[in-house]
């Protein structure tokens, strides 16, 4: 099962097409990929230049350059949490069944995230009207299978 989703709006979005060279494109991926449930990570430009070095970026003023450029179309914002510089991506709409925080949570964290973070309840709205299914495991699949077929 994935972990994360990129949908192919992304290629056509204006914000992700102003960027100026691909790098800047693949480091917004990059982004994509390793930000928690919440779309939140570290803007630490060492740890930035860790993620981005095999996309060219490889100098801490180079990370410095492309954060700008990603910051200057509005995907990711910029804040700081006890003296730690954190990045968000605002429009980061992953669907994951618990939400899990690793980072601070944003000033644009949503009252209904941080609420689902602190009662690790599921995202999807049948587990909390119950109306899920009951899980069947496959082995109990195969032994309702097997009475079936043995005893006709």
């Amino acid at each position: 099962m994935p972990d994360r989703m990129i949908r192919d709006e992304l290629l056509e979005s204006e914000r992700w097409l102003r960027l100026k060279d691909n790098a800047d494109r693949l480091a917004f991926i990059a982004l994509l990929l390793r930000a928690d449930s919440l779309g939140n990570f570290s803007a630490d430009l060492f740890r930035l230049v860790r993620l981005w070095r095999d996309f060219g970026i490889s100098t801490e003023e180079h990370a410095a350059k492309t954060l700008s450029e990603l910051v200057d179309q509005d995907l990711v914002r910029l804040y700081e949490v006890d003296g730690v510089r954190l990045l968000h991506i605002p429009r980061f709409q992953q669907r994951v069944r618990y939400l899990t925080r690793i980072f601070p949570p944003s000033p644009w964290t949503t009252d209904e995230q941080k609420q689902k973070v602190l009662n690790k309840s599921p995202d999807y709205s049948q587990a909390r009207t119950g109306s899920a299914p009951a899980e069947v495991k496959r082995s109990e699949v195969k032994r309702s299978e097997e009475k079936k077929t043995k005893y006709r």
